[in-house]
């Protein structure tokens, strides 16, 4: 008898509906979470950065076509320090660093170390439903044909998503970037080593001289953050 009224307890709640603890009414699934993602170097992370993370997420939305409250947006840090090392220049400061940064930009949900390459196990792996980058990365035309593959930073970056039909672009913050507040900043500073030795009677610093010998070591801004 009592091995029976457990198979009866067993059955009944096998079928019961399920409901919350909390207001006794059945459970309903909420919207679906869409999961965007959006990577860069970062370095020295500027308004020019912040910005880009903001049309990154509006881009999502008008892609998806959902509300703000179902776009999860994951920024990505670019490679490994070694391969960020030897991709434009050595950059400033750590990924560690600019993860803590980033983590209190609005609209940032997630802050990963991402891979420099977003390919089809990666998009796969982390089920990313729309991936985005500045649009010097617009992928050709017909990216299907495999001579469109070549020369093209989208195909070169982004082959998973572009071949998943799962990529976007959006335009880059202009007039601002990590490059050019560096050179800024080294300008500054030459500026005043100059004044100081003239006032000691040394003419023989030249900022234009040391800028160009600077830019010799420095190359010109490029994309990805």
């Amino acid at each position: 008898m009592r091995i029976f009224q457990r198979a009866l307890l067993l059955l009944i709640v096998s079928i019961a509906p399920c409901y919350s603890c909390a207001n006794g009414k059945p459970q309903t699934p909420g919207p679906h979470i869409y999961r965007v993602f959006t990577d860069g170097i970062y370095d020295l992370t500027h308004y020019g950065h912040v910005r880009s993370i903001k049309k990154a997420r509006e881009k999502a939305r008008q892609v998806l076509k959902v509300p703000d409250s179902q776009v999860h947006l994951t920024v990505g840090l670019s490679g490994s320090e070694e391969e960020r090392q030897g991709y434009k220049r050595a950059p400033i400061l750590t990924r560690e660093e600019i993860k803590n940064l980033l983590e209190w930009v609005y609209g940032v949900d997630e802050v990963i170390f991402s891979p420099l390459i977003t390919t089809t196990e990666v998009m796969e792996a982390q089920r990313y439903d729309l991936v985005l980058a500045g649009e010097d990365y617009a992928p050709p035309v017909n990216h299907l044909l495999r001579s469109a593959h070549q020369n093209n930073r989208g195909m070169q970056y982004y082959p998973g998503p572009i071949l998943a039909g799962k990529f976007a672009t959006f335009p880059r913050e202009p007039n601002i970037s990590t490059t050019d507040i560096i050179r800024r900043t080294v300008r500054r500073a030459a500026e005043k080593i100059e004044t100081e030795l003239q006032k000691s009677g040394n003419a023989d610093f030249c900022v234009e001289r040391f800028l160009q010998l600077l830019d010799d070591h420095i190359p010109a801004p490029a994309p990805k953050g």
